[in-house]
């Protein structure tokens, strides 16, 4: 049977597009802070990465002294950090946002796969990298659907370190000329020095993200101009 006793409960809600708007404003720059901190230390992740391809024999028997030693964590490990760039407190601390593992993550992804793509151009460049560019041509090409869609974290560590694993080897000319040195490990070196450049770039950027959110602030409360007559 129905319940026709039952009261109906309604509510009003009001959608205020300008405070949402300032929510998301506020959300980008938590964002753009923690981004800014994080890609700080991409110098000390390569740093990581090549320390345990090097020192691989010792690290299996000394894991926990290395990889525990706060001086060389990600700094998304560490809470309360000091805000820097562009803030009045220089002081102030922020805690992390839920996302930002999965952040530091997807920025590794994603300046890894254009660090690999710019030193394949520059590979094809180069007469004298003809060898080297078309093996590594053939990596990036196999490796790129990893970097693509929902796929597995840490995608640009198995990718280096798979390039750090392989052997150098020495290709066969068609003429009978001398062949052409391909090696993996600088390849490796090379993908790792330019993800160091394009994190020193995108920091740069979103540095400037809180200058860019007043200017938008300002220009929003400015009065609108009459038409000329």
């Amino acid at each position: 049977k129905q319940d026709h006793n039952r009261h109906k409960i309604s509510y009003e809600e009001v959608i205020d597009p300008q405070q949402e708007a300032e929510a998301l404003l506020t959300v980008r720059e938590q964002l753009a802070k923690e981004c800014v901190l994080d890609l700080k230390l991409v110098t000390k992740e390569n740093e990581r990465l090549q320390l345990s391809y090097q020192q691989k024999d010792v690290l299996q028997n000394n894991m926990s002294s290395v990889w525990h030693n706060p001086s060389i964590l990600p700094v998304f490990r560490e809470e309360g950090e000091t805000v820097e760039g562009n803030t009045d407190d220089k002081t102030a601390v922020f805690e992390s946002s839920p996302f930002r593992q999965l952040t530091w993550d997807l920025l590794l992804r994603l300046m890894t796969k254009i660090a690999a793509l710019d030193v394949l151009a520059a590979l094809s460049a180069s007469s004298d990298e003809e060898a080297q560019y078309q093996w590594f041509k053939g990596v990036v090409g196999e490796a790129l659907p990893t970097f693509e869609g929902n796929s597995a974290p840490q995608v640009d560590k198995a990718f280096i370190k798979d390039l750090m694993r392989r052997t150098p080897s020495v290709t066969i000319s068609a003429d009978g000329g001398p062949g052409q040195l391909v090696d993996p490990h600088r390849a490796a070196g090379a993908v790792l020095e330019r993800r160091a450049q394009i994190a020193a770039e995108w920091a740069q950027v979103l540095t400037a993200i809180p200058d860019d959110h007043r200017a938008l602030r300002r220009s929003e409360q400015s009065p609108p101009k009459g038409r000329a007559g």
